[in-house]
């Protein structure tokens, strides 16, 4: 049997040997594909049986997707949701979505607890219609009897969230070390909690909760070490779904993803996508199916404008994978690569490198060509859904105006939920206040002063616990804060730094407080000063800060100044 490699398919692409499906491969595919009556979910399964036959005793089945904003994909993907969760008892289902924000909406589908059209908000590549149906699905199914199922994420790439909920563990069972867990690097906090769990099961705490926290903390290393180009994401995503199915011996799941991440073969640059990690791992417990299409629309961002829109596209090249299954003339069919004959015209070709069409997060429209990846579909996937003409998702409604988080009567302000005040100077204003789930809020204020764009802002997070710092302690994890906001800014003003001798400890009502005055080039290219002041209350933490042309700075501190010496903080 011909079997290619990686070095193979550079070597192909640059000798020029890609070419057109033979005739013998065009009559496998129309005679081996799956014809499916629909892509919508709720018609019964009977042109699904053949599928079982391709999954097998699988216990992981991907689903992947050509673009993030297809509305046939996420149909036809709920369809099969709900193919294995009623006929072959898959029982997880995992998404490319932050673990620990996933286990939100997992308490909806399993107690109705929540709104998941909130959840979604903002999170643009599953903020849809179609995928707000999926859940209302999985609630449903769940409240049948007919079955049970889970809503899991494994991606790592937001770690507060992770961060807080390894804090709240620690500071229940292990309330002496909280403080060290502040200061802590991610590695050594995540080795602390693997060595203590005993302790803490000891302690009351049950092992679900342990090995909770402890996987919370190691999407906080996964994060850290991302940054630091130590671990790829596609590595820890790999890692995190076998967590999730070593919590769960004997449960199926279904893994919804990119095609670039449930693919089974290395990129060129070496990378080794997702799917081919856990592939390592489970060997023939996975079955991966891609998604391909031939024209239609989709969602998805656009490169220049950053807006999400609906594009446009026609029918890819004619040597391409996905014209040559458009070429069997079907509308809606499967495909089981796997199953074409040993050294046969079609095993052969499927072996042989083609162009595919990969639409991430974003699509610029004057350069489609670079929006297709060079796969051979043999190794990449082990069957293919394929769709001829498909339409946008339908993007789900705008969040509601929110509800002001701060009352202000005249210059007095106050946000009466987490108990934080503060006097504005005359003239000063609220431009916006938005409040995170996580007990964050952030306040945008206008001061008619400013030169425009300047907006002046206060954020604040709130800790129903107390913090319990010692001055000293408080002042060290300022000193922290200041220089991870140095790092941060650094990624969009490599010249960012604090001005030295500025940064100084103070207090603020009593408060322990941190000011320093940062230097760097701004967004428009002129000399710019950023004012910053952190400030620690017994339950929660506080940080003023805003940008200022450089020449500016002195008027500027003294009206930020006005507001911050007014900040009470619980």
């Amino acid at each position: 049997m011909r079997r290619l490699n990686t070095l193979y398919l550079i070597q192909a692409i640059f000798a020029g040997v890609v070419q057109a499906a033979p005739a013998e491969v065009d009559e496998w595919m129309k005679a081996n594909a799956i014809p499916l009556n629909t892509v919508q979910a709720g018609n019964g399964f009977k042109d699904l049986q053949p599928l079982k036959t391709i999954i097998g005793n699988a216990r992981i089945v991907s689903l992947g997707e050509a673009t993030h904003g297809t509305r046939e994909f996420f149909q036809l993907k709920h369809r099969i949701v709900e193919f294995l969760a009623s006929e072959l008892n898959f029982t997880i289902f995992a998404i490319e979505y932050n673990m620990p924000e996933a286990y939100r909406i997992n308490e909806y589908v399993l107690t109705g607890k929540g709104d998941p059209a909130a959840i979604l908000r903002g999170l643009w590549h599953v903020d849809t219609k179609e995928f707000l149906d999926l859940i209302e699905w999985m609630r449903v199914f769940n409240q049948s009897g007919k079955g049970r199922i889970e809503f899991m994420g494994f991606d790592m790439q937001a770690p507060l969230p992770a961060m807080k909920i390894a804090h709240e563990f620690i500071g229940r069972y292990d309330a002496d070390y909280l403080s060290d867990a502040d200061k802590s690097p991610p590695e050594r906090m995540l080795d602390h909690l693997k060595s203590s769990r005993a302790r803490y099961l000891a302690a009351g705490a049950s092992a679900k909760d342990a090995d909770w926290a402890i996987q919370n903390a190691r999407i906080v290393l996964q994060a850290a070490q991302m940054k630091s180009n130590i671990v790829v994401r596609e590595r820890a995503m790999a890692d995190n779904i076998k967590w999730l199915l070593d919590q769960s011996p004997q449960a199926k799941m279904i893994v919804w993803a990119h095609n670039g991440h449930v693919r089974t073969q290395p990129y060129l640059d070496g990378i080794r996508p997702m799917g081919a990690e856990l592939r390592t791992m489970l060997g023939d417990q996975m079955r991966v199916f891609g998604f391909a299409f031939n024209r239609g629309s989709f969602l998805a961002v656009e490169q220049s404008s950053k807006i999400r829109r609906s594009f446009a596209v026609s029918a890819p090249p004619l040597d391409s994978f996905d014209a040559i299954l458009a070429a069997t003339g079907l509308p809606l069919f499967a495909l089981d690569l796997r199953s074409a004959p040993a050294d046969s015209d079609a095993e052969l070709w499927l072996r042989s490198p083609h162009k595919s069409r990969s639409i991430g997060a974003s699509y610029a429209a004057d350069r489609d060509a670079e929006f297709f990846n060079w796969i051979i579909p043999r190794e990449v996937f082990d069957s293919i859904l394929f769709v001829e003409t498909t339409t946008a998702a339908v993007p789900n409604p705008a969040a509601p105006p929110p509800t002001p988080a701060v009352d202000c009567d005249g210059q007095n302000c106050t946000d009466k939920l987490f108990q934080v005040s503060f006097h504005l100077p005359k003239g000063w204003n609220i431009k916006n206040s938005s409040r995170s789930p996580d007990r964050q809020n952030t306040i945008v204020y206008t001061d008619p002063q400013a030169v425009p764009g300047e907006n002046p802002s206060l954020y604040y997070q709130f800790q129903a616990r107390s913090l319990k710092r010692t001055s000293e302690e408080l002042l060290d994890q300022h000193r922290q804060a200041s220089e991870a906001k140095v790092r941060s800014r650094r990624q969009a003003f490599p010249e960012y730094h604090m001005r030295k001798g500025s940064c100084h400890a103070r207090s603020i009502h009593g408060a322990g407080a941190w000011t320093c005055i940062a230097d760097f080039i701004g967004p428009n290219q002129l000399p710019t000063a950023e004012y910053l002041t952190w400030v620690g209350g017994e339950n929660a933490n506080a940080l003023f800060f805003g940008f200022i042309p450089a020449n500016e700075l002195d008027a500027y501190i003294a009206r930020f100044e006005a507001v911050i010496e007014t900040l009470e903080l619980p």
